[in-house]
């Protein structure tokens, strides 16, 4: 909308600049008719507003007023042409809406005629030009006549979703749909009959399949593929079911089962083949020949499926349905792990025979006489043998495993309990290396059985494997624990056993030698062998039996090495720690004894006041262990200490072992350094 227009103040502006009248009237009769321009646009855009404002107005000006009456009637007008134009669309709408109602009459005449005339040619190919007997003629003919039934019911499904249908033909349609019952009843009993002629002479010469799959296509083509394949299976169960039950009872012996399943896959390979190679779809085939087989078998043979007091025949009767499984998979071209096998897989009774083989395993563990390893060993090795596993159990008998291998803990420790009376230690320290073995003996076993529970598992990868090997690790942790308390507890023995005589010892050596003139040492004392002697013992013992390798070294890196020679280790380091620490702390005792009193005996003589620093140390600056003869008893003394460290650490040595820091330390101290 142009901006309000000040007449005065225009004309006085331009005045102002000069303008002349001609200018300035040119300009105002241009503005004048932009304006002009503006108050149409502003009336064709907003007509209906005014026309209705106009009609509103009351008590106004005479100029309004007298323009009231044009813009009534102009809008009376526009009402009037508003309602003629509904009219007319109205009416339109009404022949459009009766076209279309005469095009569906026709159209659903149409369908009418076609289910007439399907319906004629049906009933006259089931009376008349049905052959006689089976073949492929009779299947061909049936087949025609499904294809017609499939169109009438196409065509009587299309009529009856119809929307306001044409007067009368609700009772035609009705009509029709009664002759199309009547119909499809007796399509499907030429069908029933043709394929039981077709069955009987395809049982008989199982060559051509061609005719029995041609009744299966005709009642697929009549979209009754589910009575088609029943009827199939009704006429093929008496087959079946002679093989099902050939003897009395409802259980049958492994090998009569594999005769019963081997007869059955036989009538199946013999009978299905030829059929699925002539169907169009071989999965029909493959469904019935299933159905009917393992029906059979249900209903001859239902204690097949339960281990009850036999679990050997269940586990050998599972085995040999696995291979009919396959068997018949290969045969009709489907998969091990199809769909329709899974039901079978479900009537047998695998959590049943797990808990029979778990009580006689467990039973057998606990009950049975004997050492606890032996009795360990054999409960694994019967969770994975070839007539106790089956693959629905493999993730149970894993279970079972671990559980022995918890259990094993307390009769292990109990076969192997230490006699309270061994002085010494050495029994604990037997018993604890004999602990170590049985354990590492059931570790091999447990081990060895691995890559068979591997192979067993549908898909195992590095990963898998590994996360068997850590639970196995972890089922085995509170036997390593055991063992090591064990090692542990012997070993304390045999330090406080070997370490209980130290200071007697060291009494003895001062007093063979102070003021006795006996002549200097020449070796070891005997003590020292002895305070070895039974670690000696035990663990070469351990090392011959256990380490595996042959040398000798405890390491277990052959084949029969591992937890039994770390074990062995364990008791040799402990027990060197802590015989050397009590040597140290002895012998430290005794050597600083003797120098602290050989020092006062100096002072109180008035010698060695230059050298007070070295009165304490345990062998004086000064003195030579290594000469032939030791200046005085105390040397003497100080050598025999000397000789007894350096056999101690050479016994250590020997044992593979190390000595404990305050031993080490002591003999870096005492070791003989030259006047």
């Amino acid at each position: 909308m142009p901006p309000q227009f000040d007449l005065e103040e225009y004309a006085r502006t331009r005045h102002a600049s000069g303008a002349s009248l001609r200018t300035l009237h040119t300009e105002l009769t241009q503005k004048h008719h932009e304006l002009r321009t503006s108050l149409h646009q502003l009336l064709r855009q907003h007509h209906g507003d005014l026309l209705g404002l106009s009609a509103r107005l009351t008590g106004v000006s005479p100029a309004v007023a007298s323009a009231q009456q044009p813009l009534a009637s102009i809008l009376a007008t526009v009402q009037a042409t508003q309602a003629t134009l509904d009219a007319q669309q109205q009416e339109i709408d009404q022949k459009l809406a009766y076209r279309a109602q005469v095009r569906e009459r026709r159209a659903m005449l149409r369908v009418l005629l076609d289910i007439a005339q399907l319906l004629d040619r049906a009933e006259q190919a089931l009376d008349d030009d049905l052959p006689e007997g089976g073949g492929h003629a009779a299947g061909e003919a049936l087949e025609r006549a499904a294809y017609d039934v499939a169109q009438i019911k196409y065509y009587v499904a299309k009529a009856s979703g119809a929307e306001g249908p044409a007067e009368g033909s609700e009772k035609v349609l009705a009509r029709a749909t009664e002759r199309m019952r009547r119909v499809e009843d007796k399509l499907v009993g030429a069908l029933r009959n043709a394929l039981a002629r077709c069955v009987d002479a395809f049982v008989q010469d199982a060559k051509d399949g061609g005719p029995v799959a041609q009744c299966l296509r005709a009642f697929d083509a009549a979209d009754m593929r589910a009575a088609g394949t029943l009827a199939l299976g009704e006429l093929l169960r008496p087959l079946f079911a002679q093989r099902g039950v050939p003897g009395r009872g409802m259980a049958m012996d492994p090998a009569g089962f594999s005769a019963v399943l081997g007869d059955m896959l036989a009538q199946c390979v013999r009978l299905g083949g030829p059929l699925r190679r002539a169907s169009l779809d071989g999965s029909v085939a493959a469904h019935v020949f299933w159905r009917e087989a393992t029906q059979a078998l249900y209903d001859g043979l239902p204690l097949v499926f339960v281990p009850a007091a036999q679990p050997r025949a269940f586990h050998a009767n599972y085995t040999e349905a696995g291979g009919f499984v396959r068997g018949f998979a290969r045969a009709f071209g489907v998969p091990d792990d199809d769909a329709m096998f899974a039901e079978f897989q479900r009537k047998w009774q695998v959590a049943a025979y797990f808990s029979v083989r778990r009580g006689e395993i467990i039973g057998a563990v606990e009950k049975r006489e004997g050492a606890a390893v032996e009795r360990a060993e054999a409960a694994l090795a019967r969770c994975w043998a070839d007539d106790v596993v089956l693959p629905p159990i493999v993730a149970r008998l894993w279970q079972l495993s671990l559980q022995v291998v918890r259990w094993a803990k307390d009769p292990l420790s109990a076969d192997h309990a230490a006699d309270a009376e061994g002085g010494d230690g050495s029994a604990g320290a037997e018993q604890a290396l004999a602990l170590a073995r049985d354990v590492r003996r059931l570790r091999q076993c447990a081990d060895g059985l691995l890559p068979r529970i591997a192979a067993l598992l549908p898909e195992c990868s590095a990963q898998t494997r590994e996360l068997l090997r850590s639970a196995m690790d972890r089922a085995f942790a509170p036997l390593d624990d055991a063992v090591a308390s064990r090692v542990d507890a012997a070993a304390r023995e045999m330090v406080a056993a070997s370490c209980a005589a130290l200071p007697s010892h060291l009494r003895r050596t001062t007093s063979q030698y102070r003021h006795t003139g006996r002549a200097a040492p020449q070796r070891a004392s005997a003590y020292v062998a002895q305070m070895f002697a039974a670690l000696k013992a035990g663990a070469m013992g351990e090392e011959e039996d256990g380490d595996g390798d042959g040398d000798g070294d405890g390491d277990g890196d052959g084949d029969e090495g591992g937890d039994a020679g770390a074990a062995g280790q364990r008791l040799r380091d402990a027990v060197c720690q802590g015989v050397s620490a009590g040597m140290a702390r002895a012998a430290g005792e005794a050597l600083a004894t003797i120098s602290r009193t050989e020092a006062s005996l100096r002072r109180l003589r008035g010698a060695g006041r230059g050298d007070e620093g070295a009165d304490d140390a345990p062998v004086p600056r000064g003195v030579d262990l290594r000469g032939a003869e030791p200046g005085s008893d105390n040397d003497k003394i100080r050598r025999q200490i000397w000789m007894d460290v350096d056999e101690a650490a050479r016994s250590i040595a020997a044992l593979g072992a190390q000595p404990h820091d305050d031993f080490a330390r002591l003999q870096r101290e005492i070791a003989p350094f030259g006047t």
